[in-house]
């Protein structure tokens, strides 16, 4: 099945070049979730980003010892798991499970670095829109973390 439509509504891939994200779309596996169904655990090692096409899912982290906070909701046309991507040694920062039915892609490091190796310029498409996908959370993260710190400043 060609995932290329899905692809390009996740804003992660929007500028990829149709040849480049046809090559993406074929690496793409589906995943099925069941509502509850933890997808990955803090603190585990995967290397796959997941796209989510329909559904909803969780992300939660442990906070003073084992109690789970939430993180954020990621619904449909969005994605998760992009740090995997980027670092051999990536530990997931989060647990993340579905809370409905889900319909998610997922895309494996490994297979992403054989195609990369294998077609440069697949490779060059794909690791910079990873690499401006990181800079827009990395900057939306220094962004909550101004204002929480102004917030907790004015108490």
């Amino acid at each position: 099945m060609d995932h290329s439509r899905t692809l390009r509504r996740i804003a992660l891939f929007k500028l990829v070049p149709d040849q480049e994200l046809a090559k993406l779309a074929a690496l793409m596996k589906p995943v099925k979730c069941r509502q509850g169904e933890e997808i990955f655990q803090e603190g585990s090692s995967d290397d796959r980003l997941f796209v989510v096409v329909l559904g909803s899912v969780r992300a939660t982290r442990r906070v003073q010892g084992s109690e789970e906070a939430p993180v954020a909701t990621i619904g449909s046309d969005s994605y998760f798991g992009e740090l995997a991507l980027a670092s051999a040694e990536h530990k997931r920062s989060a647990t993340i499970t579905a809370l409905e039915d889900s319909e998610l892609l997922a895309l494996s490091g490994k297979d992403v670095d054989a195609a990369a190796e294998k077609d440069p310029v697949f490779g060059y498409h794909f690791y910079k829109a990873l690499a401006q996908g990181i800079a827009v959370r990395l900057r939306a993260a220094a962004g909550d973390v101004a204002i929480l710190k102004s917030l907790s400043a004015s108490r």
